[in-house]
């Protein structure tokens, strides 16, 4: 079982995992998590990355016919499915524990599955993993996605930023308000 596998760097007596959100900003509404990843999911996801194929990042989704503005976004990406690994998806389950919804909606489901959903396909997008060189940027944008109405997806409402290296010179996320 994933929980069993993942005690190892978990104390006995943590069942719960604390999740403290520290405000940074309130327009936008941005939130901080201290250790939202342990050193192990964070190594975890970086050794994923060191077998998959980055490629230029876009401005609009994963598909080849969307935008390669290289004014906009200078950086390298790929995709991790959450069915990757026990790990990926013990990350998607603790994202749906810190907004508070069923998690069973951040995967494709059975028909038994909310059947008072028209879409048996998560509502969350594929976990995207994005590397910077010196010199890279994504400019300022509004982070959103268009709801696909055929297939009773929602738009989007939440991003949520891991950072997997700690102690970098340079760089910055910032929020401007525009």
């Amino acid at each position: 079982r994933c929980s069993d596998w993942l005690q190892q760097y978990r104390t006995k007596d943590q069942d719960i995992l604390n999740m403290t959100l520290k405000v940074t900003s309130y327009a936008p509404r941005v939130f901080e998590i201290d250790n939202f990843l342990s050193e192990v999911e964070a190594q975890h996801i970086l050794k994923l990355a060191t077998g998959m194929d980055l490629s230029l990042s876009t401005t609009s989704g994963h598909s080849s016919t969307h935008s390669r503005d290289t004014g906009t976004r200078t950086s390298r990406n790929t995709w991790v499915p959450r069915e990757k690994t026990a790990i990926v998806d013990a990350i998607y389950r603790r994202a749906a524990d810190l907004i508070q919804i069923d998690e069973a909606l951040l995967r494709h489901r059975d028909a038994g599955t909310h059947p008072d959903r028209s879409s048996r396909s998560s509502i969350a997008e594929t976990l995207q993993l994005v590397h910077y060189e010196n010199g890279q940027q994504y400019t300022a944008h509004h982070d959103f996605g268009y709801p696909n109405v055929d297939d009773d997806q929602s738009a989007r409402y939440l991003t949520l930023l891991l950072y997997l290296n700690e102690g970098m010179v340079g760089g910055q996320t910032s929020f401007p308000r525009w």
